[in-house]
């Protein structure tokens, strides 16, 4: 997400987030109890970068609903580039909340046999 500049800063929602550190970025995101502060201060958002991909557009047209009224066109647009970023972060930050929950539960030794 920094490289292809879709981080935006969080309190001034114009500029691209520029203070943030890759690693320790995905780290925070990754861990759900360890604040880092990188998360609050960067988020994927789209500030009209050039070279994201705009996604598909589609127009619907429903049919119509009263014989008077006609139903404008919607528009639909699938697989916009800051979206599958979002999405991404979502997935890795649920799937780095089961892994460390998973790990913590392990290592606390709730599995291991009674005697």
């Amino acid at each position: 997400m920094y490289a292809r500049g879709v981080l935006v800063n969080t309190q001034q929602a114009s500029t691209p987030c520029r203070s943030v550190v890759p690693s320790l970025y995905a780290l925070d995101t990754a861990i759900p109890f360890l604040d880092l502060r990188q998360e609050s201060r960067c988020d994927p958002d789209r500030i009209g970068q050039k070279g994201l991909y705009s996604g598909v557009t589609f127009t619907v047209s429903l049919p119509l609903i009263t014989e008077t009224k006609a139903v404008p066109p919607t528009i639909l647009q699938l697989f916009d580039e800051v979206t599958l970023w979002q999405w991404a972060k979502t997935i890795y930050a649920l799937v780095g909340s089961l892994v460390v929950g998973f790990a913590a539960v392990t290592y606390s030794g709730v599995f291991k046999p009674k005697e």
